[in-house]
């Protein structure tokens, strides 16, 4: 079988762009991180992280990553935004995305549960007990769903597919190219027990972009597995 590509018509970024908008960004990222940490709450003895630094990290990291990539891949080029397939969705195709999401949260929970006997189980969120989220001011909880489910997903589905899926198609099949930038975008994550159920869910986003060209329905169906999962992580505490 081989790997050369069958013609992509997806918008791809020069190959010098793509790597310094990938570094730049880890690194941005990394940097804002690390502030987070040091700017919002304290973590407790057993080194939970509180709930202003956990709404701290899913919206500014996701605030600062956009900007950045606006700056050095968007502002003063020709095609603006649709140079990084964000363009106005197919109708037909958004029943699809939400379709997906929904799916996703399921699949991603069956393969957790199909591995753990191997990997373990998955790091619970914070978000319960003394200063963890739900011990947080309203504002604070709805910032956090703001980054966790729009944020979030809008930074990484241009990182990992309109930027690096996209190049590497130009180089192998779907699969291959699909496969790379999954598992890339699940070890981001920093937990083996999820990282087999988000590789699968990240090639159905992929497969999304790759049969529209617009990236906006993969934004859409991962902001609606991330809001499933964090709507029933609150109600499992209720």
């Amino acid at each position: 079988m081989s790997l050369r590509p069958t013609r992509s018509r997806l918008p791809v970024l020069p190959i010098r762009q793509t790597i310094y908008i990938l570094c730049s960004t880890i690194v941005l990222q990394i940097v804002v991180v690390v502030l987070c940490f040091r700017w919002f709450g304290a973590a407790d003895e057993a080194k939970q992280v509180d709930g202003m630094r956990l709404m701290a990290l899913t919206l500014f990291p996701a605030s600062a990553g956009i900007a950045w990539i606006w700056l050095h891949a968007v502002w003063g080029e020709r095609q603006g935004w649709r140079g990084l397939g964000i363009i106005t969705p197919p109708s037909k195709w958004l029943s699809y995305a939400v379709f997906a999401g929904v799916i996703a949260v399921i699949l991603n929970s069956s393969i957790v549960h199909l591995f753990q006997p191997i990997l373990g189980s998955p790091s619970p969120l914070p978000i319960g007990g003394s200063g963890g989220l739900t011990d947080q001011p309203v504002y604070v909880i709805f910032a956090f769903f703001v980054g966790a489910s729009i944020l979030a997903p809008l930074l990484e589905e241009i990182i990992f597919r309109a930027i690096l899926f996209a190049r590497l198609r130009q180089q192998f099949t779907f699969l291959p190219a699909a496969a790379i930038s999954a598992v890339s975008h699940a070890i981001m994550h920093g937990d083996v027990a999820t990282m087999p159920g988000l590789t699968v869910v990240f090639i159905i986003f992929a497969y999304l972009y790759e049969r529209t060209g617009c990236l906006w329905l993969p934004i859409i169906a991962h902001g609606v597995h991330n809001l499933l999962v964090l709507v029933a992580a609150f109600m499992a505490l209720s």
